[in-house]
């Protein structure tokens, strides 16, 4: 083999690498892309704890409602009653 024909499979090879290491760098290119938008997609623990806190805040404020209207419909029902 002559030194050309050395140079030749030498820069052949070189150039075999390179596209096998660019398919590889845009694969994991694509896989960066895909983890960033999925972790855009959720909410941290910080935001997370606070909206539940928020709800159940407004769970329980329903709760009382609904508890002082069955307290207040039994106060009229006691009432209507000894009027009667």
């Amino acid at each position: 083999m002559s030194d050309q024909d050395k140079l030749m499979s030498i820069e052949v090879r070189i150039d075999y690498i390179e596209k096998n290491m660019e398919k590889r760098l845009d694969t994991l290119n694509h896989y960066r892309e895909l983890l960033a938008a999925k972790n855009n997609e959720h909410i941290t623990r910080i935001e997370f704890d606070a909206k539940h806190l928020l709800t159940e805040n407004k769970i329980d404020f329903l709760q009382k409602m609904v508890y002082i209207g069955i307290g207040g419909v039994m106060v009229l029902e006691v009432l209507l009653r000894f009027i009667k």
